[in-house]
């Protein structure tokens, strides 16, 4: 079960107006989001955009993590970074729609962890205090079944003028992304990283937010008539870096659609239809090697997807038969492992998400 104690501490400390409903408040959105706010879509969005033209800009930071994968996202930060305020209601909108089956058991242990820490008398408010307020919510509002959300306390909406979305999931692990993409109207996303740690989904995720398309790096694995010994030797020589600089490279920053030619690892063979880049102010170049130094500097946005050993081996072995599952960890891992060592891949990203549920993004 995810620790909650450090986001509780952080919330007392940024928030001083902090009281009981607060806590349960977030405790409430740190399991279950904030899907009760969407049972009228065109309600709701009506009510962001409204909430989001009437905030003044401030100070506040993007992103405040109430859970290693549940933020708070400042709409007068998102203002700030002159971002396009659909694209949060569409990162808001998904994250509810996305959503796991309430689970009763995951909120009543975070309230046992802002109990036990209340106890210590670390927070704002007395412990009689938190009590009595836990009374009144679980004997009077609850039906034993259902936990009904808060709304903040009078104090906390008057001094500290809340105005967020709650992310979660993939919403929140691309948080960071957005930021980075502050300032700009159009450019290149490049998302590199381990096998198995989230790049196709993210990249996919991203492509249903924004005006981009993508290129996977798949496409441009090496022919057989090239796999030499001594090219494979090489970090990240599996790659057929040539044909991309010449068949992406010098149209990937046009507002022109082009084509290229498109590698199949099932037939190692081309592919009779040429894939079609079609233009779009934002172009995200996905999967391992993207990062390549071979490649130059062609990216404005150069993200590295992480993940634990164990986790990656999980996954490798569900998604892939015996057969392929062997290859991916007795040759494409150590290889994908000296390419990303050798040539500093992790280091050389200005985002670095781990894709692992109970870590923070970062």
């Amino acid at each position: 079960m995810i620790n909650l104690t450090k986001y509780l501490l952080e919330e007392a400390k940024i928030h001083p107006s902090l009281a009981p409903q607060d806590v349960v408040k977030l405790c409430y959105q740190a399991a279950f989001g904030a899907e009760h706010l969407l049972s009228d879509h065109t309600q709701a969005m009506q009510y962001f955009y409204d909430e989001y033209e009437a905030t003044p800009i401030d100070s506040k930071p993007l992103a405040e993590f109430i859970a290693p994968t549940v933020c708070r996202v400042n709409l007068s930060a998102w203002k700030r970074l002159k971002l396009d305020p659909a694209w949060l209601w569409k990162l808001f909108a998904k994250a509810t729609g996305d959503m796991p089956n309430k689970d009763n058991k995951v909120f009543t242990s975070y309230i046992s962890q802002a109990d036990e820490l209340i106890k210590t008398n670390i927070l704002l408010f007395s412990y009689p205090q938190w009590i009595e307020y836990i009374n009144e919510y679980v004997q009077g509002e609850s039906t034993g079944t259902n936990f009904p959300p808060v709304r903040h306390s009078a104090a906390y909406r008057e001094n500290e003028k809340p105005a967020y979305r709650i992310l979660s999931g993939q919403a929140a692990k691309a948080l960071p992304i957005f930021e980075a993409m502050s300032g700009r109207t159009e450019g290149i996303i490049a998302i590199d990283g381990r096998a198995a740690s989230g790049k196709t989904t993210l990249a996919g995720y991203l492509q249903e937010i924004i005006p981009a398309g993508v290129i996977p790096m798949d496409d441009f694995f090496l022919p057989p008539e090239l796999r030499t010994a001594e090219r494979l030797d090489k970090p990240g020589g599996n790659i057929h870096h040539e044909r991309f600089a010449q068949e992406i490279l010098p149209y990937l920053r046009s507002n022109n659609e082009f084509k290229y030619r498109k590698f199949d690892c099932n037939s190692m063979e081309y592919s009779d239809t040429p894939a079609k880049a079609l233009p779009y102010p934002w172009r995200i170049v996905e999967g391992v090697y993207s990062l390549h130094p071979v490649l130059g500097n062609y990216m404005d946005i150069r993200v590295f997807l992480d993940i634990q050993s164990a986790e990656q081996k999980s996954r490798i072995e569900t998604r892939n038969s015996e057969k392929i599952a062997a290859m991916y960890l007795n040759k494409w891992i150590p290889m994908e492992d000296m390419y990303f060592d050798e040539c500093g891949i992790r280091e050389s990203a200005n985002i670095l998400i781990c894709d692992k549920k109970d870590v923070m993004f970062s």
